[in-house]
């Protein structure tokens, strides 16, 4: 893999726990109010999501 891609998934993936790690430790304090009350509700699932598969991606296909 190229080395510029690589660290762009790296900077990627570090954005994404980030964000998940914020949301849910500060979340309560930041009023985030969707247009869509459907997107409101299926927002975190998206986020757990993405967290997990970056979390996927930094660490257990570092080891191949």
């Amino acid at each position: 893999m190229n080395k510029t891609l690589r660290n762009i998934i790296l900077i990627i993936c570090i954005i994404f726990i980030l964000w998940f790690i914020g949301y849910f430790l500060v979340g309560d304090f930041i009023n985030l109010e969707f247009e869509k009350k459907k997107f409101s509700h299926i927002f975190p699932k998206i986020l757990t999501f993405l967290a997990a598969v970056s979390i996927y991606v930094l660490f257990i296909k570092k080891k191949k």
